[in-house]
C-alpha cells in the first residue's frame, strides 16, 4: 500500500493564505458579494448571510458558527477533505490574500433626513405587524422610533444606554412597502446603518436592568413587549440576527453602565434551526460567572419550543405503544436532532443526528426524510433504555466524535425535552410550530388570548407632559371586566383539580356548578371573585407544566387584569363567624377538603399572595355592614414567606400579643387571631397530598390483614400441621 505523503507546511501556508474574496470571484460567484466597509456579504443559496472580512482573510457564518481561513471555507463549502481542499487551492493560480491596514473607524453620524409624522411607521407597526399602540406610541414620542425617506422606512434608533437621553451609536431601516420582486421572500427592506457601533443593537432599558432578553429583530423584541406590558427592570435588546458578540456587549456594558449583571438572560431567538443552534451555545452552557461570584443563567425564549404537531404525536404515541417504549423519549430525540422537522437539517449546536439528521455538505441542501422509517429505527433502539436513568440516556446518546462537554450538553437537551413532555408542559398544535415573536404576537390577538386593557408598564419611562395628557384616558385604573373566552365544558379543569391536586369532588362539582370556577380557551381553571354578586376579580390557575415559561414552579398563575385590590377569591358556609385567610384558591380549597365536615358558618377567602391589607380590609367591611367575627384563622405556608406574613401580622398596632385578638372600634367584640399551619407539608396542598398518602397506605394495611383474614378462614378446621 502506497504512503501517503504529508502536505509540506509551507504548502498548507500557501493555501490557506489563498484570498476568499479572489477565490469566489474565480469560481464564477462574484455576482452573489456585497461590499460592506472591510466586509463582504457572500449570500450563498439558501445559506443565509455569511461574512467574510477581507482585512484577516477570515469567513464566518453566524448561522451555523462555522468560521475560518481559505482552507475552511473551502472545506466547508465544496465538502472536500482537507488535502483535497488544499489541492485545489494550490492546483489554480489564485491570487494570495493582501494584508491591508484597516480603515479608521468612522464613528456613527446619523445621516436620516426624519419626517415630522410618523403616521405610516405607526400604521404598519401596529395594524399590519399588530404591535401595541399605547407601546409603539411611547416610543415614538421618546424618539426610539422614527420615520424617514423618500419611501417612509421605519428608523429604529439604537443609544449608548438604552435610554432617550443616551448617546445615539447606530441605527436600522425597516421598510413600510411590502415588494417581495425587490426584497425577496421577506418582502421589506432590512437594513443596518453605516459604521454602527460593533456588536450593538436597537435596545431600551426600563428601570434596573436585572434581566436582559435578546432577540433576532426589533419587531420580535416589541411584538415580546407588547405580550408583557408589564415589563420592567430589564433591558430589551435586538441582536439583528444572531450574534455572540452582541450577547457579551451588553451583559458587560450593562454592569458598567448601570452596576449590575443581569441575573438572568433570556434567549428569544427565532424558533429555527439557526435560532436553535444559537441557543444551544447559551442555555446548555454552566453559566457565566461575574467578577463577583455570582452565576448568571441563560434562559430559554424560544417561541413555539413546547409544540408540537399532532400528526407527529400521533405517530410517536402509535410506535412507543408498538415498542413499549415512553413515547415522550422518542419526541424529545427527534426535537433535539432536527426541531421536529422533516428534513435532515442537524438543528442543535452540537452537531449530533443519529436517527433523523444528517452533516450536510456546504452546497448540499436538507431533504425530505422517511420520518415514519427514521422514528421507527429510534424506537427500536430504545427499547432497552430508561430515559428516567441519566447513566442510561447518556450511554444511549453517546458519539465517540464529540467532545465530552458538549455531548453532555446534548443529553440535557435530551433530557430538557424529555421532562417537558412527560410534565405535560406541551402543547399540540394543528399547524406547524410558531417560528418568532411576531407570529405569536398576531395568533393570541387571532385567538383573543391577550388582555387588551393591561396599560403599559411606564416605570423607566420618564414621558413628556405632552404625551402624558394624550395617553391618562388609557391610563385611568377601569373596573374589572371578565375578558376570557370559556371553554365548551369545565371537564378538564375539574379533572385536573380533583387528580391533581386532591381536591374533593363534591366542592369542585358544587363551584363548577355555581359558576365561581370556570375553564378558559386554554384550559386553564379560572376562579372568580364574588362581592355582594357582582364579580370583581378573578386567579388564573394553569393547567400545563413548564418550568422555562412558567419559573421554578412551573405552574401559571397570576391574578387578572384591573381585579379589586386587597380581595380575592372566597366562599361563604352558612352565616360566617370565623373567616379563614389563604394565599391563594388551591390552598383555600385544600383546606376546606381537609376539614369539610368541621368548617361551618364561615368564610374562606383567598389573599392572592401574603396580603396583610387584604385582612383589614375583610374585617372593616364586615363590621360595618352589621356582621359579626368572632375569629380569624392565617392559614398560610409552612415557610419563610408565611412565618415573615405572621411575624408582619403580630407587629400590627391593634393586634394584643398576650390575648392574641385583634382590637375593634368600642361596641365591638375583640377578634380571636389563630395561625393554622400544615402539619405534615409546606402548604395545605402538600398537606392534604401528604395525608392522601397516608390514608391508602392505612386501607392498603387494612386490605391485606382483611385478605390474610379471609386466607385462614378458608384452611378447613381439621387440617393438622405435619
Amino acid at each position: 500500500m502506497e504512503k501517503v505523503q504529508k502536505i509540506p507546511p509551507e504548502l498548507i501556508d500557501k493555501a490557506a493564505n489563498v484570498d476568499i474574496i479572489e477565490y469566489i470571484q474565480s469560481e464564477g460567484n462574484g455576482g452573489l458579494l456585497q461590499k460592506m466597509g472591510k466586509y463582504y456579504q457572500y449570500n450563498f443559496e439558501d445559506h443565509g448571510t455569511i461574512r467574510i472580512d477581507s482585512f484577516k482573510n477570515y469567513f464566518i457564518h453566524n448561522a451555523t458558527g462555522e468560521a475560518g481561513n481559505a482552507i475552511a471555507f473551502v472545506r466547508y463549502f465544496e465538502g472536500l477533505s482537507f488535502r483535497k481542499a488544499v489541492e485545489k487551492l494550490l492546483g489554480n493560480e489564485y491570487e494570495p490574500a493582501v494584508k491591508r491596514k484597516p480603515e479608521k473607524k468612522k464613528p456613527f453620524d446619523y445621516y436620516f433626513k426624519d419626517k415630522k409624522t410618523t403616521a405610516k411607521a405607526r400604521k404598519y407597526l401596529v395594524e399590519e405587524r399588530k404591535l401595541d399602540a399605547e407601546l409603539i406610541d411611547t416610543l415614538i414620542a421618546k424618539g426610539f422610533i422614527r420615520q424617514a425617506g423618500d419611501e417612509d422606512d421605519i428608523i429604529f434608533v439604537w443609544t449608548e444606554n438604552g435610554k432617550e437621553n443616551g448617546k445615539v451609536i447606530g441605527a436600522a431601516e425597516q421598510g413600510t412597502i411590502r415588494d417581495h420582486d425587490r426584497f425577496g421572500s421577506r418582502g421589506t427592506k432590512k437594513k443596518v446603518a453605516a459604521n454602527v457601533t460593533p456588536n450593538t443593537g436597537f435596545n431600551v432599558v426600563l428601570g434596573t436592568p436585572k434581566k436582559l432578553f435578546l432577540f433576532e429583530a426589533p419587531i420580535d423584541a416589541l411584538s415580546f413587549w407588547s405580550n408583557n406590558k408589564h415589563l420592567t427592570d430589564c433591558r430589551i435588546v435586538s441582536m439583528t440576527g444572531v450574534q455572540n458578540g452582541v450577547v457579551r456587549h451588553y451583559i458587560a456594558e450593562t454592569y458598567r453602565q448601570y452596576g449590575v449583571f443581569p441575573e438572568n438572560v433570556y434567549i428569544g431567538v427565532d424558533n429555527d434551526p439557526a435560532g436553535q443552534r444559537f441557543a444551544d451555545k447559551y442555555v446548555y452552557d454552566p453559566g457565566y460567572e461575574t467578577p463577583d461570584g455570582k452565576t448568571l443563567s441563560y434562559k430559554p425564549l424560544l417561541v413555539g419550543d413546547h409544540q408540537i404537531p399532532e400528526w407527529y404525536l400521533e405517530k410517536y404515541k402509535e410506535l412507543a405503544q408498538e415498542h413499549f417504549i415512553p413515547w415522550e423519549i422518542l419526541a424529545a430525540i427527534h426535537k433535539a436532532e432536527t426541531n421536529l422537522s422533516d428534513t435532515n437539517e442537524i438543528t442543535n449546536g452540537f452537531k449530533i443526528g443519529r436517527y433523523f439528521g444528517k452533516h450536510l455538505k456546504a452546497r448540499e441542501k436538507p431533504s425530505v426524510i422517511d420520518i415514519d422509517a427514521c422514528l421507527g429505527r429510534c424506537a427500536i433502539a430504545l427499547k432497552d433504555v430508561s430515559p428516567n436513568s441519566r447513566a442510561s440516556l447518556e450511554s444511549f446518546l453517546k458519539e465517540e466524535n464529540v467532545p465530552t462537554d458538549e455531548m453532555l450538553s446534548y443529553v440535557d437537551k435530551v433530557e430538557h425535552y424529555y421532562n417537558l413532555y412527560v410534565g405535560q408542559g406541551f402543547e399540540a398544535v394543528s399547524e406547524q410550530p410558531l417560528k418568532d415573536w411576531n407570529e405569536k404576537r398576531q395568533e393570541d390577538l387571532q385567538h383573543n388570548r391577550l388582555d387588551l386593557t393591561e396599560t403599559l408598564n411606564q416605570e423607566g419611562f420618564v414621558l413628556s407632559e405632552e404625551f402624558f395628557e394624550l395617553q391618562q384616558d388609557n391610563l385611568q385604573r377601569k373596573p374589572f371586566q371578565y375578558y376570557l373566552s370559556n371553554a365548551d365544558n369545565a371537564e378538564h379543569v375539574y379533572k385536573h383539580l380533583v387528580n391533581q391536586y386532591g381536591l374533593d369532588k363534591e366542592i369542585v362539582s358544587a363551584l363548577l356548578q355555581k359558576g365561581m370556577i370556570r375553564e378558559d380557551s386554554y384550559h386553564r381553571a379560572v376562579f372568580l371573585w364574588g362581592k355582594q354578586g357582582t364579580v370583581v376579580g378573578g386567579d388564573i390557575l394553569g393547567t400545563e407544566f413548564d418550568k422555562n415559561r412558567f419559573g421554578k414552579e412551573g405552574i401559571e398563575r397570576k391574578v387578572m387584569a384591573n381585579s379589586k385590590d386587597h380581595y380575592g377569591f372566597n366562599v361563604k358556609i352558612g352565616k360566617p363567624e370565623t373567616v379563614y385567610f389563604f394565599t391563594n384558591p388551591v390552598e383555600l380549597m385544600s383546606f376546606w377538603t381537609l376539614y369539610r365536615n368541621q368548617i361551618q358558618n364561615a368564610k374562606l377567602m383567598s389573599m392572592s399572595g401574603f396580603d396583610q391589607d387584604t385582612v383589614m380590609r375583610e374585617l372593616r367591611t364586615t363590621l360595618r355592614a352589621g356582621g359579626r367575627i368572632k375569629e380569624m384563622h392565617l392559614c398560610v405556608s409552612r415557610d419563610s414567606d408565611g412565618m415573615e406574613f405572621l411575624d408582619q401580622f403580630a407587629q400590627h398596632p391593634l393586634y394584643q400579643a398576650d390575648q392574641k385578638v385583634l382590637k375593634t372600634a368600642e361596641g365591638y367584640e375583640d377578634i380571636k387571631i389563630k395561625s393554622n399551619l400544615p402539619r405534615f407539608g409546606k402548604n395545605w396542598s402538600d398537606e392534604l397530598q401528604v395525608k392522601r398518602e397516608r390514608h391508602q397506605k392505612v386501607m392498603q394495611y387494612y386490605q391485606r390483614q382483611q385478605q390474610q383474614q379471609q386466607a385462614r378462614d378458608t384452611v378447613p378446621a381439621n387440617t393438622v400441621e405435619r
